[in-house]
């Protein structure tokens, strides 16, 4: 539909973690400002043809949670970065990594985000040229079975019309 950004509603996101419920949370007025907190369930996704590998221990998609960090850090963002490892990268890495969710949501984010790497083999797919330098285009995906699906869904649409106001294309 012109005029509406693209916002994928595929995939598992972020799941309404047990004992977390919103009115099992500290409220969070409009007045008060949590970090923003990122963690990367599947912990192992890595990048081929830079490791040979798609997938090891401490995959390399803790390095693309290190400049999201880093780039947000330098925008004046406090930013919780959690470390903790999820792996085997199997459907079960989502139930591993609710306890570390959970941790997380004390923190009272202002935004959660789980890190991850799209599979899809041609690597054209996503590449893009912003001011001459080669990047990576992003893809936003908001859970179905969350609580908060709706305005999750919004607040993705809109992070990707203010991305499409810089950079048209840059977040699928």
């Amino acid at each position: 539909m012109p005029g509406v950004p693209r916002v994928s509603e595929r995939g598992p996101g972020l799941v309404a973690v047990p004992g977390s419920a919103p009115e099992s949370l500290p409220a969070q007025t409009s007045q008060s400002v949590g970090p923003i907190v990122t963690y990367c369930t599947h912990s192992g996704e890595s990048y081929e043809p830079t490791s040979g590998t798609d997938n090891k221990k401490y995959g390399d998609i803790f390095e693309v949670q290190d400049a999201l960090a880093n780039a947000l850090k330098k925008k004046g963002f406090e930013v919780v970065a959690s470390k903790d490892n999820f792996n085997p990268h199997d459907a079960d890495a989502y139930m591993r990594s609710r306890r570390t969710a959970a941790q997380l949501l004390q923190k009272r984010p202002v935004v959660m985000i789980d890190i991850h790497r799209d599979g899809i083999p041609n690597a054209s797919y996503y590449r893009r040229e912003v001011s001459g330098q080669q990047v990576a285009a992003t893809r936003l995906v908001v859970g179905r079975q969350n609580a908060n699906r709706g305005v999750n869904f919004e607040f993705a649409k809109q992070i990707k019309a203010a991305a499409d106001k810089l950079h048209p294309g840059l977040v699928r």
